[in-house]
């Protein structure tokens, strides 16, 4: 029984350190979706015309270019090749986008973790000066340093659960953007595979299209040939005939050999 009661009081006095604690980088948020909205490739619209309403028309243009290569699927026009690059390009963007925010957060956390730290040497630096300046006994000595001792010791080690938190926190982001990634890159490849189908089967009516209308010219012959022939044909037969009669109407003879 004795036991269970000690185990009781550890795991009570576990949860109030857990509780209690002020060192992490970001508090836990159960609601919080897996991918922030500005990594997301199909946010919701109401929300991001609110949120476009400061942005240049550029980048409007840059975060419409995934709606419109979704749209082709709509209605078979584009060849399959520039709808996945569009795609690719969209989604390539959006990872760009994410690892210069996370270069930024990460500066952000050094600079301010830095400061923080130059701050606190400081402090114990200048209470080291001021404790010197007067006369202790050497219990006092020992009380003193070994206090600030446990007080360094105690801000490295905040420091590097913060640090750890911050790092942990960045690893999440990234793996819950590439699973989101992934999983809209399997739903991509499923109307892909479908408007490929589509695509392949319009080209293969058009082939055949054009082959009818080439096998109909053949059999029935182009205007432009009688067009050509004909007149050709009479225009020889019309001067031969002239020709003839204009010898035939010389005075005093016929026609003599070589004439």
């Amino acid at each position: 029984m004795n036991w269970i009661l000690v185990g009781l009081v550890l795991m009570s006095v576990s949860c109030s350190t857990q509780t209690t604690r002020n060192n992490i980088y970001s508090e836990p948020d159960p609601k919080k979706p897996l991918v922030d909205d500005k990594y997301s490739l199909t946010a919701d619209r109401k929300k991001m015309e609110e949120l476009r309403k400061d942005i240049p028309q550029e980048k409007k243009t840059e975060n419409d270019e995934l709606a419109q290569s979704l749209a082709y699927f709509a209605e078979v026009k584009k060849s399959p090749s520039e709808i996945r690059s569009q795609f690719d390009k969209a989604l390539r963007k959006k990872r760009e986008t994410m690892d210069k925010d996370i270069t930024k957060e990460r500066d952000t956390f050094s600079k301010a973790e830095k400061k923080k730290r130059d701050d606190f040497l400081k402090s114990q630096a200048a209470a080291k000066e001021q404790f010197g300046k007067g006369k202790h006994s050497r219990e006092e000595r020992t009380d003193f340093f070994k206090e600030i001792d446990a007080k360094r010791s105690e801000y490295f080690s905040d420091e590097r659960e913060r640090r750890g938190d911050f790092e942990s926190d960045i690893r999440d982001k990234r793996k819950n953007f590439e699973d989101y990634a992934r999983e809209k890159n399997n739903e991509f490849n499923q109307d892909y595979r479908a408007y490929l189908r589509k695509y392949d089967e319009m080209k293969k009516e058009e082939r055949e299209k054009e082959k009818s209308k080439e096998s109909s010219r053949h059999h029935t012959g182009g205007p432009s040939n009688h067009g050509s022939v004909a007149p050709f044909v009479s225009s020889d037969v019309s001067d031969l005939d002239r020709e003839v009669e204009e010898a035939r109407k010389k005075a005093g003879s016929s026609l003599a050999p070589g004439e």
